[in-house]
């Protein structure tokens, strides 16, 4: 009777017999003196007559639906065929136009992950819904989902279980384990946006550091989707992954970067903000190391006219970077700019993109002459070890052959702001020019 009132046409009725599925699965399933096989076959038939209501053109009746399918599944306590198939279909809810719907989503996601038995796969897929969950638009759902992770976070048992899945080492939990030294009130608001109430907190972080490289490659396949909104998901999600797990994603950053320079240079894409964000979040919080060579070697081996991406990459890793911490790579840095592919490009937005990226290292990374900064650099002029010439006489170079190439007013002037910039930051002429 119910899988058929299921089908009713009219939503009151869906709401009726969604409410009659819950306290068959509250009360009946408890209590029931049925072989296992009987009762998963039951929950599954009344699982696959609910599931269509998911998508009902009506707020309420969406929401019964999950209310009844959350406790068919808090009934059963372990994840069954039939709710893994229905997986996709909640992770098509994330994107719900109702808000309610999607805090309703967060709440039951959270139970879930708390209460359910679950296999490492299962759990990630759950954990992924959550954090875009945390990436929602709307308060009250980021909120949930926030104090979802947070609970989680604070259930030993469970951090444990996805430890022993992973087989870490001792060394490798206490890295996991470990909060970025940043306070709430030195956490750029940029990177933060509008999810986070100060910094994330150290249990939330937790939970998604253990899991972090289970969620990016469904991320990033969803980046390269044909829909602009689960683009955007994809692209706002990533973001809050990069603040949440940091360096529990370096293993997997050499695809993100490679992911994301394909969709940086559509500038009228509605997820170029968000890819940018993320840009500036991962250097921000992990490791100038981590991301540095294997842009500057991109570089470097892409031929003309393919450098133009990557130099966009550069210039919003460059944004992000904590101010001075680029100084000690300046000698390659200035180098792979300098280089004529570059430097001397026929492909006027590589050209463009290296004036912007050497203004932004100059503003960022160098202080002013004569002052002093809280950066790495105050003021230095380092050499490589080779005892070549200073970072910044290669990129006076760089200048110069740039403006050699220019084409338009707009360029030259782009350009002559450029030299003002070091002209402001380095005493001239430079302390290795013979008098």
């Amino acid at each position: 009777i119910a899988a058929t009132c299921c089908r009713d046409k009219f939503p009151q009725v869906k709401i009726a017999v969604a409410s009659l599925i819950e306290r068959i699965s509250t009360h009946i399933f408890a209590s029931i003196d049925l072989p296992a096989s009987s009762l998963t076959q039951m929950a599954g038939q009344l699982a696959k007559t609910t599931v269509p209501n998911l998508k009902h053109q009506r707020s309420k009746v969406r929401a019964a639906a999950l209310r009844s399918i959350s406790a068919l599944v808090q009934a059963r306590g372990c994840m069954e065929q039939w709710f893994r198939e229905t997986l996709n279909v909640l992770a098509s809810m994330t994107m719900d136009r109702t808000p309610s719907v999607r805090t309703l989503l967060a709440e039951e996601v959270g139970i879930w992950l708390a209460s359910v038995k679950l296999e490492r796969a299962d759990r990630s897929k759950l954990l992924l819904l959550l954090v875009a969950l945390v990436a929602d638009q709307d308060a009250k759902c980021q909120a949930k989902a926030s104090e979802g992770l947070r609970s989680l976070g604070q259930k030993k048992e469970f951090t444990d279980v996805m430890l022993s899945e992973r087989k870490l080492s001792d060394s490798a939990n206490t890295g996991i384990m470990r909060q970025f030294p940043m306070t709430s009130s030195t956490w750029p608001k940029e990177i933060l946006g509008d999810a986070f109430q100060g910094a994330p907190s150290e249990e939330m972080c937790t939970v998604v550091r253990l899991c972090a490289g289970d969620l990016v490659n469904p991320l990033l396949k969803q980046l390269d989707s044909w829909t602009s909104g689960e683009r955007e998901q994809a692209a706002n999600t990533l973001q809050k992954l990069v603040v949440l797990s940091q360096n529990a994603i370096i293993d997997s950053l050499p695809g993100i970067l490679r992911v994301l320079v394909r969709h940086v240079s559509d500038l009228e894409d509605p997820c170029y903000p968000k890819i940018c964000q993320t840009l500036q979040s991962i250097a921000c919080l992990l490791p100038v190391e981590s991301w540095l060579e294997l842009v500057l070697k991109s570089l470097q081996t892409h031929a003309e006219g393919g450098h133009s991406p990557w130099l966009l990459v550069l210039n919003e890793l460059v944004k992000g970077s904590p101010r001075g911490s680029l100084i000690r790579f300046m000698s390659r840095v200035s180098h792979v700019l300098g280089r004529r592919p570059i430097a001397m490009s026929e492909d006027r937005p590589t050209r463009f993109f290296a004036c912007s990226a050497i203004s932004n290292i100059l503003t960022i990374h160098y202080p002013l002459a004569g002052t002093r900064d809280e950066g790495e650099g105050k003021g230095v002029q380092p050499r490589d070890s080779a005892g070549s010439k200073p970072p910044v006489e290669e990129l006076f170079w760089a200048l110069v052959q740039l403006h050699s190439k220019a084409e338009s007013r707009e360029e030259t002037v782009k350009l002559e702001h450029a030299v003002y910039l070091l002209e402001q930051r380095v005493p001239w002429p430079p302390a290795s020019t013979n008098p």
